[in-house]
């Protein structure tokens, strides 16, 4: 006797639209021999990553199986996706990891599940991970660590849900923002200096072309020149993306002068390490002959770097800050760009050193 039953096997998928089931993403990516991600890129209009010949094989597929997708825009608007991205510039940095995990916990809580993308202060590798990012449909895209580069311009310029964490949009003010005021911190360690009594300081900073760091040095030069009345009161040394072992070497050549400064303020806390080591090894004591300072706050500070003061945030209200904001973006009116209000300043506090110089050798 004849079965009604539908074999399992030789199943043509292209059936399933007589049969009342939508097709989806995997019936094209199936069909056309490609992956989920490359149908994605193709539908959602993704450039310069599929060749023309696939591209044309998917869109065959997708017609001749009845495929309509969402656009890319449509969904990133709506929050239909779970995936949200984040994209970090440096994931071994010891900040950068503490503010991953929570983001990773509150975005878990809020239902949504996080990918993790490394790039490297890559402007090329950024615009592939927003690229992929665009063609997944993720709901949203947070960047910790961001630079310029024309994929984020677009991504902005089609008002995507983006959040920028740590450093601020490199385009646009306007853009949310999850982090600590920097200007006014690095004001606060230079006052520090001031009152503990120094008068001759060195800047280590990181590569210009990020505006937070900028923004850090500039600050501290400004408060701590409006404070003394010495000329060249503060010394400006810049490192390259290697932090620690350029700090390591310039710092070198800075301590082998009998008239070096005797308090050195760091951008980063990983360009303190290379100074420290640097320090020690022309026979001064960081912390006790040389007040050394950073930024970011390593949770590792109190038992690997005692000598070290920092500026530090409270790492676990980063993550509940970004759900809330995203939350905020998916709920408004499409075309109405982002809110005014889209800026979550955490409180900093400084994280004194265990060790400080016995006395002002500067």
């Amino acid at each position: 006797m004849a079965s009604d039953r539908i074999p399992a096997r030789g199943f043509d998928r292209h059936r399933r639209t007589t049969l009342g089931a939508s097709v989806t993403i995997d019936d094209v990516a199936r069909r056309a021999g490609v992956s989920i991600a490359t149908v994605s890129r193709v539908t959602n209009g993704v450039a310069g990553k599929v060749s023309a010949r696939t591209r044309d094989r998917v869109l065959m597929a997708a017609e001749m199986l009845g495929y309509r997708p969402a656009s890319a825009g449509s969904a990133l608007r709506k929050g239909r996706s779970h995936v949200i991205g984040l994209l970090v510039s440096d994931p071994g940095n010891a900040h950068h990891a503490q503010v991953s995990i929570s983001i990773e916990r509150a975005l878990r809580q809020a239902g949504k599940v996080m990918i993790l993308a490394n790039t490297g202060e890559d402007p090329a590798t950024q615009d592939a991970m927003i690229a992929e990012m665009l063609a997944l449909s993720a709901s949203g895209i947070i960047l910790l660590g961001a630079i310029k580069s024309a994929g984020l311009r677009a991504a902005l310029d089609q008002q995507a849900p983006v959040i920028f964490v740590n450093r601020r949009s490199p385009f646009m003010e306007a853009a949310p923002f999850v982090g600590i005021d920097h200007a006014a911190a690095a004001a606060v360690m230079a006052g520090r200096f001031f009152d503990a009594g120094h008068r001759r300081v060195a800047v280590f900073h990181g590569p210009s072309r990020s505006d937070w760091i900028s923004a850090r040095a500039r600050a501290f030069c400004d408060s701590f020149n409006a404070r003394v009345t010495e000329v060249d009161a503060i010394s400006c040394y810049a490192v390259t993306r290697s932090r620690m072992e350029s700090a390591y070497q310039v710092a070198t050549g800075l301590f082998a002068a009998p008239d070096a400064p005797r308090a050195v303020f760091c951008t980063t806390d990983e360009i303190a390490y290379g100074v420290a080591r640097a320090c020690a090894e022309a026979g001064l004591e960081p912390g006790l002959n040389v007040r050394i300072s950073g930024f970011d706050g390593n949770p590792l500070n109190a038992y690997l770097a005692p000598w070290l003061e920092s500026v530090v945030a409270d790492h676990d209200d980063f993550g509940p800050y970004v759900v809330e904001l995203l939350e905020r973006l998916w709920q408004r009116i499409p075309g109405t760009g982002y809110p005014a209000d889209a800026e979550r300043l955490l409180p900093f506090r400084v994280q004194p050193a265990s060790l400080l110089p016995h006395k002002n050798e500067s």
